[in-house]
């Protein structure tokens, strides 16, 4: 057969792929007309142009095209990647064979190179498309299945698969009726609704799990058409109703459980119909009042109230506007007799349509509530009278210094009214002005409180005093300042004393003076006046002595008098205040209990209210829609969280002022006022309690307190020696030290040691220290009287007390006390 020129060419020419020959070299001899057509070259200007320029990674790329096709002679449809003239990049398949001679020489190549750019686009496209397909499928939560139009399975969501236990595998491509228990009938019979309807919804069935056990389901099923509206499937969306399922058995329950709720709580619960007539009583209401419920029920409310029938009538007009009435306190009649105080809370209880058909009344006796309240108010204005009939000023004011109370010990002292002062700034008392109570202030947040400030105050005239100030920060539980207590004492008189007795001094010194002098002038006289002048000043001497003695046993009788009254007070003070804190205590005890079963109660509610949620009987979500709103109003969940915390604050505030009376009492020694045996040990204690305050923020104090015997004495006036010491220790240490305790027994006497590590005694002032009126203290902090009284107590008691001190190294001091020594 023969063709005409061209012929070949015309046939390669009108293919829609792009044809390349190169000699043996790689070199192009022949490209098509595709080849300028879809990548852009120009046959003209790629003839005798190497292959390799088409390649992405150029000659390496080629030679190993070139090595395969050597080693296999033919390559069909290789996937590869070419160089268009722009730069971009085409995907192809790659068919080429070797061109030989006639006697085998291979002289070139001819390739057929398709362009499937597009193709391969549209292929990821597509795969992309149906793989966000099954991501939307897979993330519907109802489980899901799709069939053909046969009935067999083309798809089933993960959801399903979890759901009946089969894995996708197990099921695609087989028919839909093997989830069924009625198997091929069930199926049919599902097939046929659906190709009646077009549609299935909310149908009831079972479907038949892996391991044999049925699934209580609902199915909605539809036919799928293609676009030709021909049916090529169905989509069924499955729900699991095992829940439901159990939940409709538990409702059938539910009104034995809230039976057993009303039954069980420890609330008097009372419901009526409209008219007022009783209709159920629980037990707890029958043991409160003492009718049983076989006595109440059909009787009318009213007849019950201790006031008569207005109180209910005005219990159910509140009903009647509010909906709902909340602690309305009303007292109830005992069939035994006597009443009972109760917290009433009532709500209306409606039907369907919103009509008032009765009420639900909860009832919680108050009776001890009310009596611990009246307790407790009682014992707060105990308080307030002792406050206001102490001579002492107190003065309170908030965190920036505006007074909010006065008792009318400060309105006495310094002529201020009540109603003038609250309001005003606590600055107006002091002489010196807002810079003295800033002063004070700073002091005040630096160490908490400050004890025995001697100052000058002023009065409502603007005549100033001389007083001595303690005030400390007032807290709330957190911590948090609140404002300030202050308690002052007017020491005018004190002063005045105090200033005579300096005059009366300085006379009695001038008088020696002059009697010494008068002695000199005698010297130079003969024998006789040298006798008589001896004789003077042994009298001189006596005199001095019973001088000094008369000003120790002044400042004694006056320190004794003070501690006795601090002693009778705190004493007084403890046995009053432990009475009311004990039965205090007592009823907070048993409130813990009650709280502790109203909280097991309100607990198991909260466990059952998912069985009322959504209820569709209306009487039982109307009252849980009822509680709900009460439980959301009250806020239990801090009602419970904050119950237990509050009582246990409460029980530690009784117990930490019960501490504090014992502590009391064991100081004063009101009862010890007479000679008797005591413990030392025990006197150091009580004594550290009282002036804790004072040395907490200074010192760290250590105790070695030995076996030792108690000891006859006055242990009221040995705390009062140990009590100087200790507070002298503190104030001589700067910012922090250490105060060390020590008591044992040494050759027949009871020693006490008390060392500190403050700044010191120097030398020269040692044998000064228990001189009545020396103090080293700034003028204002100290009246000198201190040790010198501690000097005759314990010669009082025929013992000696000593000091070893080295300045900026600490002080000890040094008690001995004889264990046989005869007191009066």
């Amino acid at each position: 057969m023969e063709y005409g020129d061209g012929f070949f060419e015309n046939i390669v020419e009108s293919l829609s792929d792009v044809i390349v020959v190169t000699d043996e070299k790689g070199i192009l001899t022949f490209i098509s007309q595709e080849m300028e057509d879809i990548w852009g070259y120009k046959r003209e200007e790629e003839i005798g142009q190497h292959v390799s320029k088409y390649y992405p990674a150029g000659m390496e790329e080629a030679n190993e095209m070139m090595k395969a096709l050597m080693e296999q002679g033919k390559l069909y449809n290789c996937e590869t990647t070419f160089v268009k003239k722009d730069g971009t990049r085409a995907d192809a398949l790659l068919s080429v064979s070797l061109l030989k001679n006639k006697r085998g020489e291979v002289t070139g190549t001819l390739g057929i190179i398709r362009d499937v750019t597009e193709k391969k686009r549209l292929d990821d496209e597509l795969r992309e498309a149906r793989d966000s397909l099954e991501s939307i499928m897979e993330g519907i939560t109802d489980p899901l299945v799709t069939t053909d139009e046969r009935g067999i399975i083309t798809y089933i969501s993960q959801a399903l698969t979890e759901l009946v236990g089969y894995e996708k595998e197990d099921v695609i491509g087989k028919p839909i009726h093997i989830c069924y228990p009625g198997g091929k009938e069930e199926g049919k019979k599902i097939m046929g609704l659906l190709g009646e309807k077009g549609i299935v919804r909310n149908y009831e069935t079972q479907f038949t799990r892996k391991d044999g056990s049925l699934l209580p389901a609902m199915v909605s099923m539809s036919l799928l058409r293609d676009k030709g509206g021909e049916v090529i499937g169905t989509l069924g969306i499955c729900k699991d109703i095992t829940e439901r399922k159990r939940l409709e058995d538990e409702l059938r329950k539910t009104k034995t459980f809230l039976e057993n709720i009303l039954e069980s709580s420890p609330n008097s619960i009372v419901v009526t119909d409209e008219k007022g007539v009783i209709t159920y009583v629980n037990r707890c209401s029958e043991e409160v009042m003492g009718f049983s419920r076989e006595e109440r029920i059909g009787t009318h409310s009213s007849k019950y109230y201790a006031s008569g029938p207005e109180v209910a009538k005005g219990l159910a007009r509140l009903l009647k506007e509010k909906g709902q009435v909340q602690n309305y306190e009303a007292e109830f009649i005992k069939k035994a007799g006597g009443t009972v105080l109760a917290s009433v809370s009532a709500s209306l209880m409606r039907n369907a349509d919103g009509k008032a058909i009765g009420t639900l009344g909860i009832s919680k006796d108050i009776t001890d509530l009310k009596r611990l309240e009246n307790e407790l108010l009682e014992t707060k204005n105990y308080l307030e009278n002792i406050i206001e009939s102490t001579l002492d000023a107190i003065v309170i004011t908030d965190n920036k210094g505006v007074i909010t109370f006065i008792n009318k010990g400060l309105e006495d002292m310094g002529g201020y009214k009540k109603e003038e002062e609250v309001g005003a700034h606590v600055s107006r008392y002091y002489a010196g002005g807002i810079k003295e109570a800033k002063k004070m202030m700073e002091r005040l947040k630096d160490k908490g409180k400050i004890i025995n400030y001697e100052t000058v105050m002023k009065r409502r005239d603007g005549r100033e005093f001389p007083a001595i100030l303690s005030t400390s920060l007032l807290r709330d539980k957190d911590g948090k300042a609140l404002g300030t207590l202050g308690v002052c004492k007017d020491i005018t008189e004190r002063v005045r004393m105090e200033e005579k007795l300096r005059v009366a001094n300085e006379e009695l010194i001038e008088k020696q003076r002059l009697l010494r002098e008068r002695a000199a002038d005698l010297e130079t006289r003969n024998d006789y006046i040298t006798e008589l002048n001896h004789n003077l000043e042994i009298a001189l001497t006596e005199v001095g002595e019973k001088n000094r003695e008369l000003k120790e046993t002044h400042s004694q009788l006056l320190q004794q008098e003070k501690m006795a009254s601090i002693g009778q007070l705190a004493a007084g003070l403890a046995h009053e205040i432990n009475n009311p804190i004990g039965f205090v205590n007592s009823n907070l005890g048993t409130m813990r209990e009650y709280i502790e079963d109203v909280v097991s109660l309100i607990r198991k509610y909260e466990e059952s209210r998912d069985l009322f949620e959504g209820s569709k009987d209306q009487k039982i979500s109307s009252f849980y829609n009822e509680v709900e709103d009460l439980r959301k109003k009250i806020g239990i969940d801090f009602i419970l969280a904050d119950f237990e915390k509050v009582i246990w604050e409460s029980l530690d505030g009784t117990d930490r002022v019960a501490k504090i009376v014992k502590n009391l009492k064991d100081f004063s020694h009101v009862d010890e006022a007479e000679l008797k045996y005591a413990n030392i040990n025990k006197g150091l204690e009580s004594t550290l309690n009282i002036v804790w305050n004072e040395l907490k923020y200074k010192a760290t104090v250590t105790k070695d307190y030995g076996d030792i015997p108690e000891l006859n004495c006055y242990p009221q006036q040995l705390n009062q020696v140990f009590m100087n010491i200790l507070v002298n220790a503190a104030q001589a240490i700067e910012e922090k030290g250490e105060i060390n305790i020590k008591t044992y027994e040494s050759n027949g006497n009871i020693c006490v040691q008390i060392s500190d590590t403050g700044q010191g005694i120097s030398e020269e002032n040692i044998p000064k220290l228990f001189d009545p009126f020396f103090t080293t203290k700034e003028v204002g902090k100290g009246t000198g009287l201190g040790l010198s009284i501690a000097y005759g107590i314990i010669k009082k008691h025929s013992g000696r007390i000593y000091v070893k001190s080295k300045v900026e190294e600490g002080s000890t001091f040094s008690i001995e006390l004889p264990k046989e020594a005869k007191l009066k």
